[in-house]
């Protein structure tokens, strides 16, 4: 298995896009590689990635990381958009795994979007 914690504190949170991220396999909510403060508890974890396959989930029962209540801007499948106050989520799954990156106030939403979604397709792209 690759080192995911690489891609956490290089990638995700080093790109200074995000404050917090994990990545969590798909099928079981595994812990892969986890950092920061707003990191998905057990039950959460097991949320979001039913959520990743029935958007409806999502936008009936919100999302919740680090229990804190997040409002589902929007979702689809394979993806999961949120707000928390000036801060929010982005949640995209990969073949294997489900990367939640966790912005805060300052940061630009755009950013974190663009690089959750660029480290998920090269996770896909490596079979994972």
């Amino acid at each position: 298995m690759a080192d995911f914690q690489a891609y956490i504190d290089t990638s995700l949170i080093g790109s200074g896009n995000m404050t917090s991220a994990a990545i969590l396999g798909s099928t079981d909510a595994s812990y892969w590689a986890y950092g920061g403060d707003a990191i998905p508890q057990p039950d959460e974890a097991a949320h979001i990635v039913k959520a990743l396959t029935d958007p409806a989930l999502a936008q009936g029962s919100g999302i919740t990381i680090a229990g804190q209540k997040y409002f589902v801007l929007r979702a689809e499948e394979g993806k999961i958009y949120c707000k928390l106050g000036a801060g929010g989520a982005c949640i995209v799954s990969s073949k294997q795994a489900a990367l939640v990156g966790v912005y805060t106030e300052g940061t630009n939403p755009a950013n974190c979007n663009m690089t959750v979604e660029s480290i998920a397709k090269y996770l896909s792209d490596a079979g994972y």
